[in-house]
């Protein structure tokens, strides 16, 4: 109900310069639901931003989880694997960019 109207119906039912206590109780309910219904709107978009934010923080949160385990199952290569020292260092320096990677990922957004 918009302001205009309940000032309309204010003066319509307005006996003798004061309103009847159940009248101006209904009127003051108006009011209120008209500033809750602002409040509303003004939560909802409150709440958009804060489910964008969070399905970003989620998306980098995947991103950082998979660099973590490629890293784990390199360095488990380097400890468990009877390889030269120059292929353990290529699976160390596979394990340090793809972490870099995601991290340089992370701050660009």
């Amino acid at each position: 109900m918009s302001k205009e109207r309940l000032e309309r119906i204010k003066e319509r039912v307005n006996y003798h310069g004061h309103l009847n206590d159940e009248v101006e109780w209904l009127i003051e309910q108006a009011e209120r639901v008209q500033e809750l219904e602002e409040t509303n709107k003004k939560n909802y978009w409150i709440a958009s931003d804060f489910k964008f934010e969070n399905l970003k923080l989620e998306q980098q949160n995947k991103e950082l989880r998979e660099a973590l385990e490629f890293a784990n199952d390199e360095l488990f290569e380097v400890l468990h694997a009877n390889k030269s020292l120059d292929v353990k260092m290529f699976y160390i320096e596979n394990s340090k960019r793809k972490i870099t990677e995601s991290l340089e990922g992370e701050s660009n957004e």
